[in-house]
């Protein structure tokens, strides 16, 4: 019977004073690691596009403003002129 076994090893675990925060705190540093990952997955391709648009690839950190970074990227890549383009024809 895996049941009460089960509750005895849990309630075992518990009274052995492990701390509970220090094992919350652990699994937090594999979450940062996820969100910087994916962080980079956006960044990383955005940063290439405004370089070879011909802007400053700095521009590509507004993909980190919380609510509308990621569409005043689109906006200012889709509207404002593109410094490399040579004329109206390469549109």
């Amino acid at each position: 019977m895996a049941g009460p076994n089960f509750l005895e090893s849990a309630i075992d675990f518990q009274l052995s004073g492990f701390n509970v925060q220090k094992l919350e705190n652990m699994m937090m540093v594999p979450e940062i690691f996820r969100v910087a990952i994916v962080g980079l997955m956006i960044l990383v391709p955005v940063f290439f596009i405004y370089k070879k648009a011909g802007f400053s690839p700095l521009w590509s950190l507004l993909v980190f403003v919380p609510g509308f970074g990621l569409l005043a990227v689109f906006l200012h890549l889709a509207l404002v002129p593109w410094p490399n383009q040579t004329s109206k024809e390469d549109l």
